[in-house]
């Protein structure tokens, strides 16, 4: 019998592929066991042995025992190769609601471009459920520029039927997954079920929804489970847990494997990096005709497009790969995984006529001044500034040659108090990767000054025939009381009694035109 090709092994960074060959080196002495839990099929997420080696080669098999045997490798061979991706395997979000001890779930329909929708003869979708239950809606609810949320009761259902017609099932899936009764996980913040096999991360926390009941888990274990509450659904109660994985544990890694998930510490993830673009939930708007992705991930992900397109790919030591994506179409699919899409979104090419509206970011000293973002010539009052905007970000403080001092992080809706304002610093407010505000405090120089500086600098720089001093040269020290410095050089000069003749004629003529300039100001 030959070996299954997609099994992991448990590591210090998680489950990563692992042929027979590597696990025999690392595990010589005979059978191990289906029981150890130290191998896992990648395909079915199911334990698998490795064979003793007695009389051949060793290799890795599913146990005869397994409660499912529906693996794709058990059926079709080791010769298995997950087949390409198209619409109708890409699983639409579904999302869970708490109120109070109470749950519900919505599903989220992607939009769909109202043209098309107006062209449909029947403007409804229904939506119904393994038990019969049917949730009908008009065109009216959806939305036609991000995606829609539509409730499907607060009975979980292990599937859902989408009826609506044909050229709108092009862009939705006429079955989607629903909730296993051991367990399927959701994102606690954004409260969306996350795919069969997909990756989980430590420190963030997750929802699980089952009909099993769980007891507290211990810290030290690696793992915390809070009941958050339940809901009594015909003869069944279904229970919704707060899950968190506190270290990459093998502890925590083999619960998680339990319902269907993998824990890592760097998960399956596709970000746009190039053209600018328009982000919305599974959809990205652009308008060229390449995309270029970084895919991330410690496990091997196979970037995938429908309709097929042409996908350059670069690798990145440590960091996953970067693709580049021929768009053919004005719609093209892009999805990765593995056995299972993990994560997938739409581009959308299209001219981009978009504008975003200017962020508001309020900036006051102590005073309750508002101060515009400009070159300020006075420090603030307090010397203090304090910014309110509606989004997190970060204020940065820079020196007067832009290099970072500090970073201070702001929180939305919320006052930030940056002390200690300096002349020679640049204040910027950030969100995201834009400056949204920026202000340089800089004290305002006197004109005289700076022209004192430059005067000196003149008249000292000639250096050629020396002329004995005239008496009548004091009466020039006078004219010069704005002049400091310059004032001071002169009559270090007069005290030598000698002057270059160079500069005795730049100093005369300097003084008459001064003269003449302050006539003409006063008329």
């Amino acid at each position: 019998m030959a070996s299954l090709n997609h099994v992991c092994m448990w590591s210090e960074h998680g489950w990563v592929r692992v042929t027979a060959e590597e696990a025999a080196r690392k595990h010589p002495g005979g059978t191990v066991s289906v029981h150890s839990g130290l191998f896992m099929c990648e395909l079915c997420g199911q334990y698998v042995t490795l064979t003793n080696g007695d009389t051949r080669v060793r290799y890795f098999k599913h146990s005869a025992y397994e409660a499912n045997k529906n693996c794709p490798e058990r059926t079709f061979g080791p010769s298995y190769v997950p087949p390409e991706y198209n619409p109708g395997e890409h699983e639409l979000p579904i999302r869970i609601v708490i109120k109070g001890n109470a749950f519900s779930l919505e599903l989220g329909l992607l939009y769909v471009d109202a043209d098309i929708l107006r062209k449909q003869t029947e403007k409804k979708v229904t939506i119904a459920t393994s038990a019969g239950k049917k949730f009908v809606y008009s065109f009216e609810r959806l939305n036609s520029d991000t995606i829609t949320y539509l409730s499907i009761g607060n009975e979980p259902s292990a599937q859902y039927v989408i009826t609506s017609t044909d050229e709108l099932l092009k862009f939705w899936p006429r079955t989607v997954k629903g909730i296993n009764s051991r367990g399927s996980v959701f994102e606690k913040k954004t409260g969306k079920m996350l795919p069969i096999d997909a990756d989980v991360q430590i420190g963030k926390k997750y929802l699980l929804l089952t009909s099993s009941r769980y007891t507290q888990h211990r810290l030290r274990e690696g793992l915390q489970i809070s009941k958050i509450c339940e809901n009594r659904v015909g003869w069944t109660t279904w229970y919704v847990y707060e899950i968190e994985a506190t270290e990459l544990s093998e502890y925590a890694a083999k619960f998680f494997l339990d319902i269907h998930c993998r824990l890592t510490d760097i998960p399956v993830r596709m970000t746009p990096i190039w053209p600018l673009h328009i982000e919305t939930p599974y959809v990205i708007k652009h308008s060229k005709n390449d995309m270029i992705m970084h895919v991330s991930g410690n496990r091997g992900t196979t970037p995938k497009t429908f309709p097929h397109a042409y996908v350059q790919t670069r690798k990145c030591p440590n960091t996953g790969q970067v693709i580049k994506i021929a768009c053919n179409g004005r719609q093209q699919l892009i999805s990765t995984g593995s056995a299972n899409v993990l994560q997938y979104m739409y581009l959308w090419r299209e001219p981009l006529t978009y504008q975003t509206d200017e962020v508001d970011v309020d900036v006051k000293d102590a005073a309750e001044t508002v101060l515009s973002g400009e070159t300020q010539k006075v420090l603030p009052d307090g010397n203090l500034l304090r910014i309110f905007t509606p989004f997190d970000g970060a204020v940065v403080i820079r020196d007067a040659e832009r290099f970072i001092l500090t970073k201070i992080p702001i929180s939305a809706n919320t006052k930030t108090t940056v002390p200690e304002i300096k002349y020679g610093t640049i204040i910027q407010v950030l969100q995201g990767l834009d400056i949204v505000w920026e202000a340089s405090f800089a004290k305002q120089q006197n004109r005289a000054s700076d022209e004192d500086d430059a005067l000196v600098k003149k008249l000292s720089a000639n250096k050629g025939d020396q002329i004995p001093v005239k008496h009548s040269l004091s009466g020039a020290v006078a004219k010069l009381e704005n002049y400091p410095k310059t004032k001071q050089w002169l009559t270090k000069t007069i005290r030598s009694g000698y002057i270059s003749a160079k500069s005795l004629k730049y100093l005369s003529k300097y003084i008459a035109d001064t003269a003449e300039t302050r006539k003409g100001d006063a008329k």
